[in-house]
């Protein structure tokens, strides 16, 4: 007989899966993004993002820190770190700890409204990050260079800083990287891959060793897939870069302790995305979506620090359609079952049973009272959060839609409503926007529980069920899926509707969000405590 772990039947191997992210509420006002991490000696764990009013058209963009002492579970108020400078844009902050825990370096690059990468720079600090010294280029050679990736320190304490840089005269990025033998006071850059003579970009490269190994990865083709290159004495040579999978955006990265190098990107659709590799590149694990933006968002990068063996700190952040709100978002991830400090991550057989994978969000509404967070998009009225119930904003008749992206036009939400006074309220699938959706929804005092096609701003009803009220003055569960064109939706556990969508039905509702639909009106109430959305 053979004896294995629980969460590694015959065949397996432990599937990396994080805790689901929580918003950092009071850190990430206006558009907060591109954040990175680093661990103090007393295991402070210190995050680093640009703030501005929008992703980078104003550029206005400045640099802030925060700090966790309970292992990402709370936040200091934010610190600015670099203030901001009118006509020039502070981005893309990244943070590092040097080998002997004493001094910090932090990155980052320029940009103006005539030079959209003015230039790569360095600065280090011997107190914790209280202050810093005076920025130092690293590629003072170069017209134009951005940097997205941390410093790394060799064995040899010489410093590596990867780079996306144009020599003169040249037309495509490529990746580079910079070294430092005088503890960043001067740099030397070396092109590693070239873009100018492949004739296409390389961008965003992001570095991280483990002894003399160096593994980077990198945008191959500005938004086609992520490359990726493997050196093994300490950057002097390297294998012959290829691209290794489909993605885009920064592909930051984090090397465990067991080998295994866990890379974090953005896929075609915006989401968060992570793939692994437990043999240095020669193949890779399936993607695994982490987190859904807004309808219309994407992800504004994220920055991953192993703090113990199989269990990695991520802090994470989406912005909204308009790239005008972005709020940073903390997860761990983790190798195989176990508990983290920001919740429990399952092993495969529990995730499996659980549809643990295929959840998109889950909700009590344990927030500070106000606004939904991303990844809610209110899509019609005004929506709050009122110790822990969500509501309308004002009792006024106007029906408030609150949903959230899928990624596909099969999903389930189910909802824990309270109502009085009128009903109205109910749950959306395949809602595309304001005149494009299926709803199941209670009306007429609770007692006919119908769905409706909206399609191009015709409501129609498809189903109407009686006979099973759902009665005013206490909390209901409606549950309402959809999956390749049939429709099944039940209150209280019990199945009241069965539809088959007609195929023209089913072709002009292709709508990738589900949510609630909440309506108050002057003297009633309808509150939900409980949001579950599954693909």
């Amino acid at each position: 007989m053979t004896l294995r772990p629980p969460d590694s039947p015959a065949g397996v191997l432990r599937t990396i899966r994080p805790a689901k992210p929580a918003i950092a509420y009071g850190q990430d006002t206006q558009h907060s993004a591109f954040p990175s991490v680093t661990r103090l000696p007393d295991n402070t764990l210190l995050v680093v993002y640009r703030q501005g009013s929008n992703h980078y058209t104003n550029r206005d963009g400045f640099i802030r820190s925060t700090a966790s002492h309970d292992d990402g579970r709370t936040w200091s108020a934010p610190a600015t770190v670099i203030a901001a400078s009118a006509g020039t844009d502070f981005r893309d902050p990244s943070i590092s700890l040097s080998r002997d825990g004493t001094k910090l370096y932090l990155t980052y690059f320029k940009a103006t409204t005539s030079v959209g990468a003015a230039g790569s720079f360095f600065r280090s600090s011997a107190d914790g990050g209280a202050t810093w010294g005076s920025e130092v280029r690293i590629d003072a050679s170069l017209p134009s260079s951005a940097i997205s990736a941390p410093v790394v320190q060799l064995a040899d304490n010489s410093l590596l800083a990867p780079h996306y840089s144009k020599s003169s005269g040249e037309t495509f990025d490529s990746a580079w990287i910079a070294r430092s033998t005088d503890n960043g006071a001067t740099w030397t850059s070396t092109r590693v891959v070239n873009g100018q003579s492949a004739g296409r970009d390389y961008q965003e490269p992001y570095l991280v060793n483990r002894g003399s190994a160096l593994f980077l990865t990198f945008r191959w083709g500005n938004n086609a897939s992520i490359g990726a290159a493997l050196s093994t004495d300490n950057g002097a040579t390297w294998s012959t870069p290829a691209a290794a999978f489909t993605g885009t955006g920064r592909p930051s990265s984090a090397w465990l302790a067991d080998d295994t190098v866990v890379v974090y990107l953005r896929d075609s659709a915006g989401r968060f995305v992570i793939r692994a590799t437990r043999d240095r590149g020669t193949s890779w694990l399936p993607p695994y979506v982490v987190q859904i933006p807004a309808k219309g968002g994407m992800t504004t990068y994220a920055s991953m620090l192993e703090t113990t063996p199989g269990q990695v700190f991520t802090v994470m952040a989406t912005e909204d359609a308009p790239s005008t709100e972005s709020r940073l978002a903390f997860t761990y991830l983790g190798v195989g079952a176990q508990q983290t400090p920001l919740g429990f991550v399952p092993g495969e057989q529990a995730a499996v049973r659980a549809g643990y994978d295929q959840l998109v969000l889950a909700t009590s509404f344990q927030q500070p009272n106000g606004a939904l967070p991303i990844p809610w998009w209110v899509a019609a009225g005004a929506l709050t959060v009122t110790d822990g119930l969500l509501r309308s904003a004002s009792a006024d008749n106007v029906a408030d839609n609150g949903v959230v992206e899928t990624g596909s036009p099969d999903h389930r939400a189910e909802a824990d409503f309270l109502w009085t006074g009128q009903a109205g309220f109910g749950i959306f699938l395949r809602y595309t926007d304001a005149s494009n959706y299926l709803l199941f929804t209670p009306e007429t005092g609770g007692v006919n529980i119908r769905l409706y096609k909206n399609i191009g701003g015709t409501i129609t009803q498809l189903v109407l069920a009686t006979g099973k009220p759902v009665n005013a003055g206490g909390f209901h569960t409606l549950t309402a899926t959809v999956r390749a064109g049939t429709v099944i939706a039940a209150v209280n556990g019990e199945t009241l509707i069965h539809y088959d969508l007609t195929g023209a039905e089913n072709s002009a509702l292709t709508g990738t969000s589900a949510g609630v639909k909440i309506n108050e009106q002057s003297g009633s109430v309808t509150q939900c405590r409980r949001v579950v959305i599954t693909n």
